[in-house]
């Protein structure tokens, strides 16, 4: 039989990775009962002792935190035992009691950002995940995010025209930083989304016009007279070198020419006539 803190563990995963849809409601983690563990009737006939030992320990922990078991009978030696098997918790703010720590300062600051959120941007995507990437967000970042998302929705032809982060001009908000909320906007409304994660960073085709900054330029409506234009002038033909190992190789370089004096061997001596061995170079020469 498992122990309270096994099932505490249990809950702080399930807590940990289901707490943003709990609490925008796209997902139920909370009422579920967590399994005690099953027993065999070996486990049972083999020391029943420290089982009932273990069954008034949960049963001391469940009143403590106004938690419900749910018990099974089972056959020990001829009687007939209840024995608990599972716990169940009621609502996704119990489980944060019971874990303790962060969680329930955590969640209280999550209701607070999504009440804000889908306040003010009802038609944003998927605000469950959006919730969960801002969680470890300060509340300075949270009122920047805020503040672009409106700047952005004031005016839709700020995002369509292609602002990029760099010419958002609004105070304390770098273009690096609205750059690293860009796994966050793109839930935001379309009308914010092209702005402030710019695709034209990464070399694709979205727009990347400013909006005007100085008088209307006036353009002539009348056609210019066709001309033939003239075949671009091309460049010199570059020789093709080919690489060594081909099965025509670039011709080889002269073998270099030795500078050393070459040595006479000692086989070589022997050769020369004993007469002319001891003659003076005079001689010789």
């Amino acid at each position: 039989m498992k122990t309270p803190a096994q099932v505490i563990a249990e809950i702080e995963r399930r807590l940990a990775k289901n707490w943003h849809t709990s609490i925008t409601g796209s997902g139920q983690s909370f009422p579920h009962a967590f399994s005690l563990g099953r027993l065999t009737k070996i486990d049972l006939d083999a020391d029943y002792a420290a089982i009932h030992a273990r069954t008034v320990e949960w049963q001391d922990w469940a009143k403590a935190h106004d938690l419900a078991l749910t018990y099974e009978n089972r056959a020990v030696k001829g009687t007939i035992q209840v024995v608990p098997t599972h716990i169940t918790v009621g609502s996704l703010d119990q489980a944060a009691a019971i874990v303790g720590g962060k969680w329930p300062t955590q969640l209280d600051r999550a209701r607070h950002r999504h009440t804000i959120l889908q306040a003010r941007y009802p038609k944003m995507t998927d605000l469950a995940r959006a919730l969960r990437l801002i969680d470890k967000y300060t509340p300075v970042d949270f009122d920047l995010l805020t503040t672009v998302a409106d700047w952005y929705l004031a005016d839709p032809r700020r995002a369509t025209l292609g602002v990029t982060p760099r010419q958002v001009p609004l105070p304390g908000v770098h273009a690096k930083w609205i750059q690293a909320i860009r796994r966050v906007s793109k839930h935001l409304p379309a009308s914010t989304t092209s702005a402030s994660c710019p695709a034209t960073r990464h070399g694709s085709t979205s727009p990347t016009s400013t909006l005007p900054t100085g008088p209307p330029v006036h353009v002539s409506t009348t056609q210019p007279p066709s001309v033939t234009p003239s075949p671009p002038p091309t460049s010199p033909a570059r020789p093709h070198l080919r690489k060594q190992g081909h099965r025509h190789p670039l011709p080889a370089h002269p073998p270099a020419v030795s500078r050393r004096r070459p040595r006479l061997r000692r086989k070589d001596c022997c050769r020369v006539p004993l007469a002319h061995r001891h003659a003076s170079p005079a001689l010789l020469g």
